[in-house]
């Protein structure tokens, strides 16, 4: 689906540049990406199945994670053959720590002065699309969501 011998006029055979062409199967990371293309009514905020008029929710605003480096997926993916979920590069903490200093205060503070070999940035944190600008999940556990993260995780100072 992705190359083409006959059809590509793109550098080694593929049918589209990135980030088009992951989000050709990947339809629900461009929904989460762009959420206007998927409005259940039209722009006159009529629903043209029941006839009836319905206020559209004011949209939430969608961060994109690095929106430059979506030019090319394979920034952190590797099409064929990764060895780790996901089709990753690498695993999960060496990845994010190419962009993201695990070393400075703020990384610390936020982090509860965890040490960054026993976390994994994915289960809290949604690597694409967020409505979070620090881009949290939507669904999280209860004390995380209440901002108690030291409930559960007791840290000393170092």
């Amino acid at each position: 689906r992705c190359h083409s011998p006959h059809k590509a006029n793109l550098r080694d055979l593929l049918l589209a540049d990135y980030p088009d062409l992951c989000l050709t199967c990947h339809s629900d990371l461009k929904a989460r990406m762009n959420p206007d293309l998927n409005a259940a009514s039209d722009e006159s905020g009529i629903n043209a199945a029941a006839g009836e008029r319905k206020d559209k929710p004011a949209a939430a605003k969608i961060y994109v994670h690095a929106p430059s480096d979506l030019k090319n997926c394979r920034i952190c993916h590797l099409p064929h053959f990764a060895g780790q979920r996901a089709l990753m590069l690498q695993p999960i903490q060496p990845l994010c720590g190419k962009c993201h200093d695990y070393k400075t205060p703020s990384f610390k503070t936020a982090h509860l002065n965890i040490d960054v070999n026993l976390m994994d940035c994915s289960k809290c944190h949604d690597a694409h699309t967020s409505t979070n600008p620090k881009f949290f999940k939507a669904t999280v556990h209860r004390p995380f969501a209440d901002n108690a993260c030291k409930d559960c995780h007791i840290v000393e100072n170092p």
